[in-house]
Formats: structure tokens, sequence, C-alpha cells
């Protein structure tokens, strides 16, 4: 089965990245569900950003007509921030997926429309992007493929954005692409990738995640800015244990070098189930270096996140 273009390397991703609470943020969620397929996702926060704290409430109502492959949603936060959307899967052909989406925001309002289609052989997906102001906002559009052979797969992708005025400063049009390469099995996958992004970056790199045991799980990532003086390498190794039926330890080492700024971080999480309707996970990311004895990069940080169901 092909895979879509942004998935490729998720597996890695996620271990890396999730489920490791930090910043000072505190997070409790919960998440009730009725048998006619309506849910709702509560999500309250504090966190810390620019060394400013920070208070946040998010709804997230779901209604699922599975009958109809059928799915509505939408988020409002107490930011300012509103979602709307409605998505229509296997309309025409199985595989597809139509979807509509209205945001509004602190930035004004947008309205997206996109389209996937995913089989055994190939994943496409195409999205646009229309803001309530295109004069002084870009208009996007993104799209991506990728072909399946067996275990690989091979894809790329574009975005392109309209030129815009904002204020007495002009944007120029933009268009960036990617490509990915990807050798996926069940208990293992190798994706590499080339990136050419905004901010003149041009970034090589790749990952690697591995199922060791249906206990432990492996995952690690690369990558070098081609554009960058000294290259901005950086790299991170990440595993989970479970430990317990309820019990799961994370543990990763990331190390960096953005421009002349070394960062060398250890990040350790603990999630615990406490009953069947209630998880709990505690975080730290710490600076290395300063364990180490030198006074370089940003200081510790801890978090805690609480799921209820």
């Amino acid at each position: 089965m092909a895979t879509f273009y942004d998935d490729l390397g998720k597996n890695a991703d996620d271990l890396i990245v999730k489920g490791y609470p930090a910043d000072g943020s505190v997070k409790v969620s919960t998440e009730t569900k009725t048998a006619n397929g309506v849910s709702l996702i509560t999500t309250g926060r504090r966190y810390v950003k620019n060394g400013q704290d920070g208070v946040e409430v998010l709804l997230e109502p779901k209604f699922n007509w599975a009958e109809r492959n059928v799915e509505v949603t939408g988020k409002l936060s107490t930011e300012s921030a509103y979602e709307a959307g409605v998505s229509v899967k296997d309309l025409g052909a199985k595989g597809s997926k139509l979807s509509v989406t209205a945001n509004q925001g602190k930035e004004g309002a947008s309205y997206k429309g996109g389209a996937d289609f995913k089989n055994e052989t190939v994943a496409v997906k195409v999205s646009a992007t229309y803001p309530d102001e295109p004069s002084s906002k870009p208009i996007s559009a993104d799209v991506s493929a990728v072909a399946a052979y067996e275990n690989v797969n091979v894809g790329a992708k574009i975005n392109a954005t309209t030129a815009y005025t904002r204020g007495e400063r002009e944007t120029a049009s933009s268009l960036f692409w990617s490509a990915k390469v990807g050798y996926l099995q069940p208990l293992w996958q190798l994706v590499g990738y080339w990136t050419n992004a905004a901010g003149n970056k041009n970034v090589v790199g790749g990952s690697f995640w591995q199922e060791v045991t249906p206990a432990v799980k492996l995952g690690t990532s690369f990558s070098v800015d081609r554009a960058a003086e000294k290259g901005s390498p950086s790299a991170a190794v990440s595993s989970e244990y479970k430990y317990a039926p309820d019990t799961i330890i994370r543990s990763k080492l990331g190390v960096s070098q953005p421009k002349d700024v070394k960062e060398l971080r250890l990040g350790v999480a603990l999630q615990q189930n406490w009953t069947t309707s209630s998880t709990v996970t505690i975080g730290a990311d710490l600076n290395s270096l300063q364990l180490l004895g030198t006074n370089q990069g940003a200081p510790h940080s801890f978090g805690l996140e609480v799921k209820l169901k």
C-alpha cells in the first residue's frame, strides 16, 4: 500500500517528538464519545512562549456519519482561533477523500479545499488555501504524490505561494519542493529526504524506525542544511520501552548546532495509565551541556499532561 508523502518517516518523527511534555506546560484533556458518532475533546493548557505565560482552552467537536462516509469537525479556542470543516470519503472511488475547511484567527480568515486519493500503488494529495485578503496574504497550493512498488515508496511535494504586500513590505511569489524515498517494512522503516524550503534552506536528511520487540521501539534521525555556512547539522535518537501494560518509559538525545550555538538535549518521559480512563505523562527536557558544566543552550524545562476518557 502506498503511503501519503507527509506520512513517510512519520513513525520515527513521532517517536522522537511526541510524548515529551516540557517547556513548563501543563495540559489536561478529556474526550467523550457517543454511540451515534459524536465526540468532543476538551483541552486546557498552561504554556510558556517567549518568556510569557499563557492559558488556552480548546474545544474540538466531531461528528462521524459512518453510513455516508461524512465527517464534520470543528475547533474553538480561547485564543481567538476557530475552525470548521467537512470531509467525504470514497466519493466516486474507493480511497478518495474531499475536504473543505474554514479558519478564523488573529491574522484573519482563510479557506482550504483538498482532495486525497490512495491505493496500492499511488498516494496523491492536493490542497489550496485562499485568504480573506489575497492582496496582503498569500494564496498557497500544495501537491504531493507517492508511487509504491513492493516495499519502496518514492514521492515528491511542491508548495507554491502567490506574491503579496503587507504594509510597505512586498513579498515575492515562491515555489519550494521536497523529495523522499522510503523502504517500509512492518517492523522497520528507512526514509531519506531532500528539501528546498523557505529561508534558502537546502536540507538533506533521513530517519530510521524499528520495533525491536513488542515492548521496545527505536528511532533516529539526522539532517544537514547544505546551504548553511556550517551545515547546521542535527541528529537525534529516541527509544520507547513498555515496562508494564500500564507504564511506558521514553528517552531521547538530540544534538544540533544552529549557527554558533551548540545544543545537546536529553529528553525523558514517564507515561502511566492510572485507571482504564486516565493517563498521566510527566516529562523533562534537560540541557546536557549544563549538566556537563558548560553554559550553552536553553535551560532545563519540565511538563505534565493528563488525558481523561
